[in-house]
Order: structure tokens, then C-alpha cells, then sequence
């Protein structure tokens, strides 16, 4: 597994005999990685496992554990169920976290990019509401904003179901959201191909990514937004060549007000990759007042300025 900052993954671990195990980083391209290094083989930990009974067969020693702790714990009428699946290779089908996201649920769509700009003196630390064409770059239209928390840069309504898009014009970011989870559609590779689906392969920036494979229509409230610009002077030139497009759905229920979405690396975050969002009922009321706290577009007063 791949744990990127604010990843979260529950494990199981069986160990088939005493003695001394190691818990193990392997090797991280410099694309996939918070510090754009690549990332050599590393011990993390040693764990020494007392004796016990061995296991001979991991696969049937986990399964029978599983099976017995279903026995005991699951409600009766799920129970036949849960236990048949697990005797079918370990399957959870009756532990879904949410039902997909389907077509027809559809309500609206939302794009986001991530931008760090070192055009000037200060670097600046960006979020944008508009995705951008890698191979046909539109300067004028690639307008990025820090973060100001006295408005709202999303206003949404309760009860909506929307597709966003996340991209990332210079180097990776972990997109991260509170309150309602995504599920991820797509992630497709500086070539177009949906590097998400069980048993596919990155090779974007030359060596092999094993982080997206498999997370096609997993849920998730985090997720790494990959880009192979390292090199401030790369930008716009190389986008074309190294921009990944990922799009997500989610659903936005059961809050009204604000939360806030961000880049999960804690300085990129505090200096300004970030952004408000609100959520209200679909006829404004509920007291949010998103449409009032809307951040402005350049040039224009807030609403609350105008008369």
C-alpha cells in the first residue's frame, strides 16, 4: 500500500510462525513522493512475534479466523451471507461503505487545480476552479488563487451529486476534502490511459508507480494528484507531457455550512492551498448564506459590497 499524507488504511497482519519480521518501505519513485526524490528500500521497523501456534497456509488460516469471528459478531441475518463470501476468497460485499456513484445520479460538475507559483518573488501556494488543456495551454485562463478565509470558493447544494475533475500543474499534491467522501471514476496518465483499475500499470516519468492501480471505484477522502513537473522551468512547456487528469464523484449530504478542501502537505496547506466550501439547501435557505460569501471574481466586488 502506498500512504501518502492523510492516508488512512486499516490492516490486517498474520504472522505464520515466531521469530523476527520487518516492516519494510520499498522503493518510491520521485513522482510519487512528498520530496521529489527518488526513495531507495528502507527498513521502517522490526517486529519480534512471540511463540504460538504456526500457520501452515496463511490464505486458510485467515479465513477461518474471519469465519469464526463472523460466527460470533455478525447479526443473524447477514451472518450466512458474510460467512459465504469469505469462504469465496475473502470477499466483503456486505461491507460496501457507500452504494457507487452512478451515471444518472449526476446533478453537476466541479474542477480543481493545484499550482504553486514561482514566477516572483514570493512563492505562492494556489487552488483553482478551472481545469486546463495540457496540450493546449491557455494562459489566460489558468487562474489560480491563494487561500482567503473571508469567502467561499465553492457553493454547492445539499442533496447534489457531483463529477470533479483534479489535476495538478506543477509537481503532486494530496487532494484531501472533509465531511463527504469521493469515489474515484478514472485516473488517467499523461498518455490518456486509466492507470486506476486492477492490474494496470504507470509508467509515467519512466519508472513504475504502484500507487493508483487498483483504486478504481474506491472511496476515499484523500488523494495524491500527480504531476511530473519538478522543475519550475518545465512549466507550461512539459504539461502536455505530464499531466494526470483523475476524476471523482461525490455525493453532499446531510451538512449545511463550511468545511474547507486543501493539499494535505501541512506548509503547502498553511500558505495558502486551500479552499472554502459550503454547502446549502437548493433554494439558499438553511441560513449558510453561501451565495453571499461567494469569493468574487477578479475585478468584481464581493456581494456583500454591491449595491
Amino acid at each position: 500500500m502506498t500512504l501518502q499524507p492523510g492516508y488512512r488504511f486499516d490492516a490486517l497482519v498474520l504472522f505464520p510462525a515466531a521469530g523476527d519480521y520487518c516492516v519494510v518501505n520499498e522503493p518510491v519513485p520521485g513522482t510519487a513522493s512528498v520530496t521529489r526524490a527518488d526513495q531507495d528500500r528502507q527498513l521502517l521497523a522490526t517486529v519480534s512475534v512471540a511463540a504460538g501456534t504456526p500457520v501452515s497456509n496463511i490464505d486458510t488460516a485467515l479465513m477461518d479466523t474471519l469465519v469464526a469471528a463472523a460466527q460470533r459478531t455478525m447479526p443473524t441475518d447477514v451472518r450466512a451471507a458474510v460467512i459465504a463470501d469469505l469462504r469465496d476468497g475473502l470477499k466483503l460485499t456486505r461491507f460496501v461503505p457507500h452504494p457507487d456513484v452512478t451515471d444518472d445520479e449526476i446533478t453537476g460538475t466541479q474542477e480543481l487545480v493545484f499550482f504553486i507559483d514561482l514566477s516572483g518573488n514570493v512563492a505562492k501556494f494556489e487552488v483553482g476552479n478551472k481545469s486546463f488543456d495540457p496540450k493546449n495551454f491557455d494562459p489566460v485562463t489558468f487562474k489560480q488563487r491563494s487561500y482567503d478565509p473571508n469567502f467561499v470558493d465553492r457553493a454547492l447544494p445539499l442533496g447534489g451529486v457531483e463529477e470533479w475533475t483534479l489535476q495538478s500543474a506543477f509537481v503532486g499534491h494530496p487532494f484531501h476534502i472533509h465531511v463527504n467522501p469521493f469515489q474515484i471514476v478514472e485516473i488517467l496518465d499523461p498518455n490518456g490511459v486509466d492507470v486506476s483499475a486492477v492490474g494496470g500499470v504507470d509508467k509515467g516519468g519512466g519508472a513504475i508507480d504502484p500507487q493508483y492501480p487498483g483504486l478504481k471505484d474506491v472511496w476515499k477522502d484523500t488523494l495524491w494528484v500527480k504531476s511530473l513537473i519538478s522543475n519550475p522551468a518545465d512549466f507550461p512547456a512539459k504539461l502536455a507531457t505530464s499531466t494526470y487528469k483523475i476524476k471523482i464523484r461525490t455525493r453532499y449530504q446531510r451538512f449545511i455550512g463550511e468545511y474547507v478542501l486543501h493539499c494535505h502537505i501541512l506548509d503547502h496547506e498553511d500558505q495558502g492551498m486551500m479552499q472554502n466550501v459550503c454547502i446549502e439547501l437548493p433554494d439558499g435557505g438553511g441560513g449558510a448564506n453561501c451565495a453571499r460569501l461567494l469569493r468574487p471574481v477578479d475585478g468584481q466586488q464581493p456581494a456583500s459590497m454591491q449595491h
